[in-house]
């Protein structure tokens, strides 16, 4: 239900703003998670807390990059994203990799590219 708006992209976020309402639900799973490695040994609960700590430094990088608009808000193609990965300046030819949908085809269920 969430998603099921003809304008995917919801209009220029970072995140995904119609998932903050279910941010409450989404803890009690997470909760579970972690809580399945606090009796585990050392190693996988450092592998675990090690991989929470990269997915959290990736999300600080890509806000940063959104703030400065390299992480463009609705026209970034897999090129595009490879391209800017982990880095902090346009790559050469950045302009030719995004691709800006349409927003009229869209609007009418058509594909939007």
């Amino acid at each position: 239900m969430i998603y099921s708006w003809w304008c995917w992209w919801y209009g220029g976020s970072f995140g995904s703003r119609p998932m903050i309402d279910t941010y409450g639900l989404m803890a009690i799973p997470l909760a579970a998670f972690l809580a399945a490695f606090t009796n585990k040994s050392f190693w996988k609960q450092g592998v675990v807390g090690l991989l929470l700590v990269l997915m959290i430094a990736l999300n600080q990088i890509q806000m940063n990059q959104y703030r400065t608009s390299l992480l463009h808000w609705d026209s970034m193609t897999r090129k595009a994203y490879f391209s800017i990965f982990l880095k902090r300046n346009w790559p050469e030819g950045y302009d030719k990799m995004i691709q800006i949908p349409d927003y009229e085809k869209a609007l009418k269920g058509e594909n939007e590219y």
